[in-house]
């Protein structure tokens, strides 16, 4: 099994799982308005173990 992790602004690196993963990403991609690149900038700065699409991180079924 992959160990997925997500860096929150205060706490460090946090164990999560996938859906954690993308609803978290979800939410720094609908709400972070000075970033240029949302999709490069989530995948490499604020997640481990996993990557997402612009299509999923749109997408909220």
């Amino acid at each position: 099994m992959i160990m997925i992790e997500i860096k929150s602004l205060f706490g460090g690196w946090k164990k999560v799982d996938k859906e954690t993963a993308l609803k978290y990403s979800r939410h720094i991609y609908s709400n972070a308005t000075a970033i240029k690149d949302k999709v490069s900038y989530i995948n490499s700065e604020r997640l481990k173990g996993i990557k997402f699409t612009e299509e999923e991180l749109k997408n909220e079924n």
